[in-house]
């Protein structure tokens, strides 16, 4: 029991440690990433250590337990919210494009006023704008082959749209008109590439996303839909919530909302989904199944303006 301890300590203190490290590589961005779970190992090696009398040992751990639970607790702590208009957002990873066209569409209608996705194909996006019309008309589109397109649909008005083409699967944004709203809202749809196969197109993307993100319109709030292939424990994502910025999730104590994979008889592992803001508060989110995608949507509820 005592070589167990031992490894288990080792590994959470590992895990713990990755969480401030620079992802220099896709071990450290793993080891980040699943940190949540690895880091269970200092608890459990502390009552091992405890019961065995290795009383430094035990001290130890319970110092990581410590850490670990500082690290994660505050995402579970809701943040009060200004009072102000209600903009409900969805964003979805649509999987190549294999996403069902009348499930997005249903999802969008009944929760949404704006809806982000990524991995936008021409033909989804044609499907999804015949079903949204009457109900979304206004949008802003960038499909591509595969992984690199993405999407917003919007029930306000349109006001003017952007999009940075240094992001290999794409950044766009759009301002919109929101009723109760003095100055127009930003909303914002990104997608960065998978460190699993393309580790440096996505440190290069996450890179150029925090100045991206900084250049987004000062003037009213800003909502962020993206797949960032990261997750709040991988310090460059931490980064991004500088000017500003906060974690949606994290805004409305929704803790650690796992998005990916969704398409194994196993529990979801990981938060890549995320919902970003800027002068806007979620005060609601939730991941929801979306037929044919290998990652769940996230429904928001959002109160735009400053707290």
């Amino acid at each position: 029991m005592g070589a167990l301890g031992v490894a288990l300590l080792v590994i959470a203190t590992a895990a713990l440690a990755a969480r401030f490290l620079p992802a220099v590589n896709r071990t450290v961005l793993l080891t980040a990433a699943l940190s949540p779970y690895l880091m269970l190992g200092a608890p459990v090696a502390a009552v091992a250590f405890a019961a065995s009398g290795r009383g430094a040992p035990a001290t130890g751990a319970a110092v990581v337990t410590a850490a670990a639970l500082a690290t994660q607790l505050p995402s579970f702590v809701r943040r009060r919210a200004p009072s102000g208009p209600v903009l409900r957002f969805v964003t979805a990873n649509l999987r190549y494009g294999q996403a069902d066209p009348v499930a997005v569409a249903e999802l969008a209608q009944r929760h949404a006023d704006v809806l982000a996705v990524q991995e936008l194909t021409p033909e989804l996006a044609d499907a999804l704008s015949a079903r949204l019309a009457a109900a979304f008309p206004f949008a802003m589109l960038r499909p591509g082959e595969r992984a690199s397109g993405v999407g917003l649909w919007s029930r306000h008005p349109v006001l003017g749209t952007g999009s940075d083409e240094r992001f290999q699967r794409g950044f766009i944004t759009a301002r919109i008109r929101v009723p109760g709203l003095s100055t127009p809202a930003t909303v914002v749809c990104t997608h960065l590439s998978p460190p699993r196969s393309a580790f440096g197109s996505w440190r290069a993307d996450i890179a150029r996303l925090g100045p991206a993100l900084k250049r987004v319109s000062t003037e009213g709030p800003v909502v962020v839909g993206c797949d960032l292939n990261a997750t709040a424990d991988v310090r460059v994502f931490r980064a991004l919530l500088r000017d500003g910025y906060a974690d949606g999730a994290g805004q409305a104590g929704a803790g650690f909302l796992r998005t990916h994979p969704d398409d194994l008889p196993v529990p979801r592992v990981v938060a890549v989904d995320h919902v970003l803001t800027r002068d806007a508060t979620v005060t609601g989110i939730r991941a929801v199944r979306v037929p044919g995608s290998d990652h769940r949507a996230l429904v928001a509820t959002v109160v735009l303006g400053r707290a």
